[in-house]
């Protein structure tokens, strides 16, 4: 089994939306996603340390997001979370807008040949913790590796 792990610190960004500024062409939405994808291509090649997945893969993606001002207390206790803070993200952005700018900053790194090739992605959103700071940490493994789930 071979698996190569990675993280990207940043906000997550979205892929997927675009608009039309004439004479048929289109943008991607969020400008904030080409240094995005950069950083996420520059991560996943440093991991993979020239290896390129030749087969089928599997793949793990742990969003993290920074939690709202309105997660936490007041006062002097303004630095705990309050009893109902969220753990899982269920707002903006979109789980599978995040994952298609990873998908495919992954074929872009050279790690696999085609996002195509994934016959399973397992993915979380969640609020960073407080020792933990925002991005995501992947992982990317072949075939072997998921036998058992």
């Amino acid at each position: 089994m071979t698996e190569i792990k990675w993280m990207t610190v940043g906000i997550p960004v979205p892929q997927g939306s675009k608009r039309h500024v004439g004479n048929g062409i289109m943008i991607e939405q969020s400008a904030g996603l080409p240094a995005w994808r950069n950083q996420l291509i520059y991560d996943i090649q440093k991991a993979a340390d020239g290896f390129q997945f030749e087969a089928g893969i599997n793949v793990t993606l742990d969003f993290r997001f920074p939690r709202l001002k309105s997660h936490y207390r007041t006062g002097q206790y303004a630095h705990l979370l309050k009893d109902d803070a969220p753990t899982y993200k269920i707002s903006r952005p979109d789980i599978d807008k995040i994952i298609r700018a990873v998908m495919d900053a992954m074929t872009y790194s050279g790690v696999i040949k085609d996002d195509a090739n994934c016959y399973l992605i397992m993915s979380r959103k969640m609020y960073c913790n407080d020792n933990e700071q925002p991005g995501v940490f992947g992982i990317i493994a072949d075939t072997q590796s998921c036998d058992n789930i």
